[in-house]
Order: C-alpha cells, then sequence, then structure tokens
C-alpha cells in the first residue's frame, strides 16, 4: 500500500515537470540551455512545397485535358469526314429510293405499272449502256417533247443494274430546294450535323446554296476516286441523273446553277470518274449549255412513229380490257388525236370510251391554247404587249397550218411539219416568245432547232382555229391595232394655250419635213385661227404625218 501511494504521488509532480520542460535523470554533459527551431519558420515552408506542389498537379491536369480534348477532337472530326464519304458512297449501292416509287414492274399486271413498259424504244439500249457506266468520258442531255417517256427508259435502266452506282433526282426552279434534294440524294447534311458546329459563328448556310452545292461535288469527287481505286481495272463511272432540268429559270441564278452543273460534269467525264446524265423537255437549257459543251452528247427522244405506236396501243388495251381489241376507225381516230406519245397513249387505252376520251383531249388541248393566247380585237392600248402575244402566236399556228397545206397535209405522217427556229423568230417578230411557247406546251423546238406543234392535238386546235371564218380579219384586227398604239406612243401632242384669249400676242408658227425631204411650213394666226386651219388641213391633204394623225383620232 506504501509502494501504490508513493507512485500516486510522484505521477503527477513528473506530468508536471515534463509539462514545464524539466528532464529528469542524471545532468547531460553541454551546455544547459540548446538552441530550439521556431515552429512557425516549419508550417511557412511545409505551406510553400504544398503550394508549389497543387500548382505543378493543377498545371498537368489542365494539360492532360487539353492533349484529351486535342485527341478526342481531332479523332472525332477525321471520324466525321470518314462517315460523310461512306454515306455517299452507300448512296450509290444497291437500291435506290426513287425505284420504289416507279411501278414499272415486269410481275404486275396493274394498268399504271404498266404505262410506260407496253413498248420498247429504240433509245432503250443507248440508255442502259449509260447507266450501266459503259459511256465514260461523256455527259449526256436526252431532250424530247414532255411526256414520251424519257424518265420511264431512265428508271427501266435503273431497274436493270438494281441501282448500284447510280442516283437520281427531280430538279426544282428554287436553289436552296435544289440544294436539299442534292443532300438528300447524296445522303449528305452540309456538315450541318457537325457538332464543330456549335463552336462555329458563322452558321452552315450562311455561305448560300451554290457554294454548298460545290462543296457536296467535291465530296463526291472524293468517294468517286475511292471507287476507281477499289475497282480497279472493274470499274465503271459513278452515273448521276438530273431530272426535269427545264424547271430551272433562265435567269442569272438560274444559269449559274446550271453553268456550275456543266463544269462538274466536264471535269468528271474528262476524268472518267461520274456521268452526268441530263433530262429536259425544252430546248432553251441545250441551247445554253451548247455554248461551253465540250464533251457532252445529245440524245433526242421523239414520239414513236405510227406503225409502232398504234400495234403498241391495240397490244396495250386488249391487254387492259380483257381481250377487247380497238377497231381501225378507232386506230385512226387515237392517231389523230395523241399520235405517238406515249403518256396520251397510256391515258386512252385505259378510258372506258375511245372516242369520249379523244374527243376529251382535243377540246383540252384547244381551250388550253384560248386561254394562254386569245385573239383580241380593239384591245385596249395599255395591253400591248398581249396583243404582240396573240399576234405573234397565231401568226406562228397559221404559218405551220400553211406549211402543212404546201405540203400536201401531213397529218398521216410520223412526224408533224415544221419550220426552222429563224423563220419563226422572223414571223413573230419576236426572238424571245418561242422559248415561252415551248413552257407552255404550245409549240415544241427539237435538237435539231426546227418548231411544230407540242402535239397531234394541238396541231389540230390550229387547224381548226385557222378556219374559222372571222380568223384572218381578228388577226389583221390585232396587227393593225398593235401598229396604231406603237404610233400613239411615239406621238407627242403639242397644246398651244391663250391663242383665241388674246389674238394680239402674235402668231404660232409649226415647221414640218415632208418625206420627200421639202421644207414645209403650217402658219397658223391667233387672230384666225379657224379659217388658218381649214386652209392648212387643204393645203396639206396629201400629208403623211397629217393623214397619220387622223388614223390615230
Amino acid at each position: 500500500m506504501l509502494r501504490s501511494g508513493f507512485r500516486s504521488r510522484i505521477q503527477p509532480c513528473v506530468g508536471r515537470s515534463i509539462a514545464r520542460g524539466i528532464t529528469l535523470g542524471p545532468p547531460s554533459i553541454g551546455p544547459s540551455n540548446p538552441v530550439q527551431e521556431d515552429p512557425r519558420e516549419d508550417e511557412s515552408s511545409k505551406s510553400n512545397d504544398s503550394t508549389g506542389s497543387r500548382v505543378l498537379e493543377s498545371g498537368l491536369t489542365t494539360l492532360a485535358s487539353l492533349i484529351l480534348l486535342a485527341a478526342g477532337g481531332y479523332s472525332y472530326h477525321k471520324y466525321y469526314k470518314w462517315l460523310v464519304l461512306h454515306k455517299i458512297e452507300k448512296s450509290f449501292g444497291p437500291g435506290d429510293p426513287a425505284l420504289r416509287f416507279h411501278h414499272n414492274r415486269h410481275t404486275t399486271r396493274d394498268a399504271s405499272a404498266l404505262d410506260h413498259h407496253f413498248v420498247l424504244r429504240d433509245e432503250q439500249y443507248e440508255i442502259d449502256a449509260m447507266v450501266r457506266g459503259e459511256r465514260a468520258g461523256s455527259y449526256y442531255l436526252i431532250i424530247g417533247e414532255k411526256g414520251n417517256g424519257k424518265k420511264g427508259m431512265l428508271l427501266n435502266a435503273m431497274h436493270a443494274v438494281e441501282g448500284e452506282n447510280v442516283s437520281i433526282m427531280d430538279v426544282h426552279p428554287d436553289v436552296e430546294v435544289f440544294r436539299i434534294r442534292l443532300g438528300k440524294v447524296l445522303d449528305y447534311e452540309f456538315t450541318e450535323d457537325f457538332i464543330g458546329g456549335l463552336f462555329s459563328i458563322k452558321g452552315q448556310r450562311d455561305a448560300g446554296p451554290l457554294l454548298d452545292i460545290e462543296r457536296a461535288f467535291n465530296k463526291l469527287e472524293k468517294v468517286a476516286v475511292r471507287h476507281l481505286t477499289r475497282k480497279g481495272a472493274d470499274h465503271r463511272p459513278l452515273v448521276l441523273i438530273f431530272n426535269n432540268m427545264h424547271l430551272l429559270r433562265n435567269d442569272p441564278e438560274g444559269n449559274d446553277l446550271l453553268e456550275l452543273l456543266q463544269q462538274r460534269a466536264e471535269s468528271f467525264a474528262s476524268a472518267g470518274l461520274a456521268t452526268f446524265i441530263f433530262n429536259s423537255d425544252e430546248y432553251w437549257v441545250f441551247e445554253r449549255m451548247k455554248q461551253n459543251a465540250r464533251r457532252m452528247e445529245l440524245l433526242p427522244v421523239h414520239d414513236l412513229p405510227k406503225n409502232r405506236a398504234l400495234a403498241a396501243f391495240a397490244r396495250y388495251r386488249t391487254l387492259l380490257h380483257n381481250g377487247e381489241a380497238p377497231t381501225q376507225e378507232q386506230l385512226d381516230l387515237v392517231w389523230h388525236a395523241c399520235g405517238g406519245r406515249l403518256s396520251f397513249l397510256a391515258k386512252v387505252a385505259k378510258a372506258p370510251s375511245i372516242e369520249k376520251r379523244c374527243a376529251q383531249y382535243l377540246r383540252q388541248e384547244k381551250t388550253w391554247l384560248l386561254s394562254q393566247s386569245a385573239l383580241i380585237p380593239d384591245f385596249d392600248d395599255d395591253v400591248l404587249d398581249d396583243g404582240k402575244w396573240q399576234a405573234g402566236t397565231f401568226s406562228l399556228a397559221q404559218a405551220l397550218v400553211e406549211e402543212e397545206k404546201r405540203r400536201g397535209g401531213d397529218d398521216e405522217g410520223d412526224r408533224l411539219v415544221s419550220l426552222p427556229l429563224h423563220e419563226c423568230r422572223r414571223i413573230a417578230t419576236r426572238a424571245d416568245f418561242m422559248e415561252k411557247l415551248d413552257a407552255l406546251n404550245l409549240l415544241t423546238i427539237d435538237a435539231a432547232a426546227n418548231v411544230r406543234a407540242d402535239s397531234r392535238a394541238m396541231m389540230a386546235a390550229f387547224r381548226e382555229i385557222c378556219a374559222e371564218d372571222n380568223f384572218q380579219d381578228m388577226l389583221d384586227n390585232v396587227k393593225d391595232r398593235c401598229d396604231a398604239v406603237e404610233s400613239l406612243h411615239r406621238t407627242r401632242e403639242l397644246v398651244f394655250k391663250g391663242i383665241d384669249e388674246d389674238p394680239g400676242r402674235g402668231n404660232v408658227r409649226v415647221w414640218y419635213e415632208r418625206y420627200s425631204g421639202e421644207p414645209g411650213q403650217s402658219r397658223v394666226d391667233a387672230g384666225d385661227t379657224k379659217t388658218q386651219a381649214q386652209g392648212a388641213d387643204e393645203e396639206d391633204e396629201e400629208d403623211p404625218f397629217v393623214q397619220a394623225s387622223r388614223r390615230e383620232d
């Protein structure tokens, strides 16, 4: 107990001694007061070391993040460019969206599926070779009347190759819509789906549609080069078809787009990378492209000749109406109304009554002609351009009818009567009328610059209108009215005021020159204006200017 009590008393004293810095035990040899380190210096050095390490750690972390971000961005950029080319290349693979909407199948018996397949045209073999890529080194312009089967032959050729290495698009007059349709055909988004565009100040569409179209063709060029490298000796060029080229506007914007397409067609054809095929219903596209054409080949497509057209119609009619073949009178009526136009033949063949459908079609064409250009005698002087349009249209119609009569009637021939384009421009007295008449399907201009009626039904309307009793009188009246209005617009009227009110102010003299070149003088005195005016009328009875003025009045 004593020992334990002694320990309990000693331990608190030792604790207090240690707290006061007293060291128990034998005294140490040396200085009695050793140097002690300042704890604040240790803390500052430790804080400096920790700050430097944190800065270094932050810098390394930022550098690593930037490296990873740059590597990720570069990898995504390379992947996106590869993906764009891969999607464009895949768009030329087997199958095409246009083929899904084309009902021209060999296995179906539906009427709408056989519209353009009941006859095989001679041009089909050439178009098949184009679409298969066997015509490398050139690009093509297919031109012909509306409804004679140009697009049907192109789709048939695409079916033969199952759409491999070929795409087709319909042209639109608006360049923005054209841009979207081209992107759809090539499966190209014009970098609008690029994530990097979120950090771009300028939008993807700020450059304009033409630059986007140029960018799309740059991508197509890279795809064509890859296709050439991969195929090697078995390479065949890619084929891109532009349908309805005539829908482009013949204005500066439309001409710029047409020139861009032609330049690309020339460059692709010269390298053998791709073949462009342009399909048009109107002549002005050929006239515009001919200026810069070096590798362009022209393929005109006309209506079927009479024997083939009627044989195809009879076979098609028999197929659709349970073996009921048309009579010879019905075939003659069909040829008189429709000719060799496939679209018209298909509509008549599906109709229950051939006679009613042909009569309806003839009536529709005549109504269309009169609604676009009807002779209006004594028209108002504010519509001089309309009068010139009427006179020019029916002057051409009359010239075609007279040419047909001069040749002894050409209704039974394979082709309608025609006149040269330059002669028609002289007849119409205007060169710009021809393009509008072609666009309205009143007249058509073929690849040889010959002008004829757009169809046999339109030619029948020309004959019927020109055979009317008062046709020549109305045409002459419209022409005379055009001359009178033009003369009226060129005439200036001089009005002298105050002559009768103040006779003493003097005389008014009007000088003129006769056609013979002899100078003449007409004098009007303020004092006796009426008498002298009557004398001047008697003296100038034979003056041509006075006579023209009276006609205007």
